[in-house]
């Protein structure tokens, strides 16, 4: 490679990298002589090496020459335009140390990206900044640009600027001319892309053959990935000699091994072996995403060996699933808004595939939402409730207060609205049976609940959900008060429908007895299942039950909903669909 004279290095180090001088060992040519000179153990102790390694291999430090030369040459670099490390995340660690003034130095990166980018720059003590991908997870070119002009313009420019090519977990791709155009236009910043995927990438993707006529532009890439060797950790950096320069000021001598070196050469021997195997990953990622699309399942694949798998608040869960069965992909989850509700697969083997698909499939299978009725599903604000009041108003000399039955049911263990009454009579030094007060509560409910009950969730949505998701509906109703006003619309949505009074010997909510039934029952696998709720109770029977426990706010605000052991809540049962991953059913025009 060639270094450029149309354009000058106008980026500089910190200036303590500036004051020291390297530490320069030997590359090579100290095997088969007497090693005096570097305080080796030259005997070592041959009984703990791998059987049929060559001691040197252990006793001699690391000569990294023949593989500088053989790689630049590989590369198309000069090889002072080239620096090994101890895979790529060396790199991202030193270019910080090397360039940013701590507390001083602007530095800029996207979100989310390759985690260790912005902990690197953070340790570094960088002032940074960090610009949020679009929401279809690709780059924000014009926020980038307008970060850098805007810095530019202050006085003030960046001094790094790190991007991945393709970014790591969204698989977002930069155009090569973008990064090209913004090296001209911001001299005085350097632009770190880390191309540790770009071999997944189509061929001419890469910015490194323009480092040469691009001063301010450095490249990382690794051997971790494409070549296979991520337990050997290595990678490289390429750019202008004097900015390699001062990065080998920085960065540990010896910091890649010796059996790396071995490895890498004989990998570059054949590679076309190793863009052949490439290629065939690629075609085995397209044969996976038909298979998960044609579950029904939403994929987003841009560059790269993985992609992202969106199943909502399942993420979770099913890596954990995944993980029993010996199957391990990455949740996304807790890595920003932009992922919530992904998981990151990578390539495999076909057979791996197949293994993946059969654990995805039992994972539905096993798996359910399971639906408490009343105010999740029914607005019965206007019916139940109605009743209570007025059963108070007939038996006693106090009306209901207009939170008291809200609060009754916030204490607990009074989810069934008979009992309820019950609790309110007697606080009113009023006593009548549980008997009584149903059978004078469902008559006049069923009078007035058919005029007055409506969809909470459109059943069109409870349709979409069923796409996917095994639906079992468990309600503190009787089997009467359901079957008559409800049972026609319900049955079908749902596979199997449980009321309190259905099975005898089993307890009403907030006991589990009957969510344990459903799993027993159904061959169900309770972590992965949810209970989806609008009550305390809802939520301390789901707990109890080893299910998830999801509420709906839609009589209980948010925070009594999570006290009482919530693990999600969603503003409205609207949100079900979108909180799943489930595309709603097609709309059918007449």
């Amino acid at each position: 490679m060639e270094t450029s004279t149309l354009l000058e290095l106008q980026v500089q180090p910190r200036a303590v990298v500036l004051a020291q001088k390297p530490y320069s060992p030997p590359l090579g040519a100290r095997r088969g002589k007497t090693r005096l000179d570097f305080n080796e153990n030259t005997v070592g102790f041959p009984w703990a090496y791998a059987k049929g390694a060559v001691a040197d291999d252990y006793t001699t430090y690391p000569e990294y020459e023949a593989l500088i030369v053989t790689l630049a040459a590989h590369l198309g670099v000069a090889p002072e335009a080239l620096m090994l490390t101890n895979g790529s995340d060396e790199a991202l660690m030193v270019l910080p140390n090397t360039f940013i003034e701590p507390k001083v130095s602007k530095a800029l990166c996207c979100q989310p990206t390759f985690p260790i980018v912005p902990h690197y720059l953070t340790l570094a003590e960088a002032q940074l900044t960090q610009i949020s991908l679009n929401a279809d997870l690709t780059y924000p070119l014009e926020a980038i640009g307008a970060a850098l002009q805007a810095a530019q313009a202050s006085g003030e420019p960046y001094r790094l600027v790190v991007l991945a090519n393709p970014d790591n977990p969204t698989g977002a791709t930069l155009p090569k001319e973008q990064v090209l155009a913004w090296c001209q236009q911001h001299p005085h910043t350097l632009f770190v892309v880390d191309e540790a995927y770009v071999q997944f990438m189509p061929q001419g993707s890469s910015v490194l053959p323009q480092v040469a006529h691009t001063p301010n532009l450095v490249v990382t890439q690794t051997f971790s990935k494409v070549w296979g060797l991520a337990g050997l950790r290595l990678g490289y950096v390429v750019g202008h000699p004097q900015v390699i320069d001062w990065l080998k000021r920085v960065r540990s001598p010896y910091s890649v091994n010796t059996h790396a070196v071995q490895c890498a050469l004989a990998l570059l021997e054949k590679a076309p072996l190793v863009q052949q195997a490439t290629q065939e990953a690629m075609e085995r990622k397209a044969s996976l995403i038909a298979a998960l699309e044609s579950r029904g399942l939403q994929v987003k694949s841009q560059a790269a060996n993985f992609f992202l798998l969106n199943l909502g608040l399942n993420a979770e869960p099913f890596g954990r699933f995944a993980a029993q069965h010996g199957v391990l992909v990455r949740s996304m989850a807790g890595r920003g808004p932009l992922l919530e509700g992904l998981v990151r697969i990578s390539v495999g083997t076909e057979g791996e595939h197949q293994l993946l698909l059969q654990v995805l499939d039992a994972f539905f299978e096993r798996s359910a939402l399971v639906f408490d009725l009343d105010d999740t599903l029914i607005d019965t604000t206007q019916s139940f409730d109605a009743v209570v009041a007025l059963l108070v108003r007939r038996h006693s000399d106090v009306p209901l207060g207009l939170q008291e039955l809200h609060n009754l049911r916030a204490e607990g263990g009074f989810n069934d609205d008979w009992d309820a009454t019950v609790a309110l009579l007697a606080r009113r030094g009023k006593t009548l049976s549980y008997d009584e007060v149903k059978a004078e509560g469902q008559a006049l409910y069923l009078k007035m609940a058919s005029a007055v009950e409506e969809w909470r969730l459109p059943s069109e949505h409870l349709q979409a959900l069923a796409q996917r998701y095994r639906l079992f509906l468990f309600t503190g109703r009787a089997r009467v008060e359901l079957d008559t006003i409800w049972g026609e619309a319900l049955s079908p949505l749902f596979e199997a429908i449980y009321c309190s009074d259905d099975i005898a010997g089993l307890a009403k909510k907030p006991a589990p007895d009957y969510l344990h039934h459903i799993t027993q029952t159904h061959g169900l696998h309770a972590p992965t299942c949810w209970y989806v709720g609008n009550s305390v109770d809802d939520m301390a029977a789901a707990n109890a039950a080893g299910y998830q426990a999801l509420g709906v706010v839609t009589t209980f605000s948010e925070a009594a909903l999570q006290q009482a052991g919530a693990a999600v809540t969603l503003p409205c049962p609207q949100h079900l669909l979108e909180s799943f991953a489930c595309p709603p059913l097609p709309t059918t025009h007449v």
